[in-house]
């Protein structure tokens, strides 16, 4: 998977960061993910969609609609199904 944190600090100012991924895919599941971006309509409901790469180079986007929180467990385990899924038809 992607990383979970990552420090670095700035060339200008010296200055120290460390970032923390809040993705709870990039934090739990086995899966090489590409990207991704969260979204929210009155409409559609909170939105997420992700990317990922199998092994073998296959790439597979799983996008989920009208989830009641981004944040919940539920957005996380239904894009890892979707994706799992879909590497599982190539």
């Amino acid at each position: 998977s992607t990383s979970v944190a990552y420090n670095f600090s700035m060339i200008n100012t010296g200055r120290y960061h460390h970032i923390k991924n809040t993705n709870l895919l990039v934090q739990e599941s086995d899966l090489y993910l590409l990207g991704g971006k969260t979204g929210y309509l009155d409409e559609a409901g909170y939105c997420l969609m992700t990317r990922a790469r199998d092994g073998l180079g296959n790439e597979v986007t799983a996008i989920v609609l009208g989830n009641p929180s981004l944040w919940r467990n539920s957005a996380a385990s239904e894009t890892e199904n979707l994706l799992e899924w879909g590497f599982s038809q190539i």
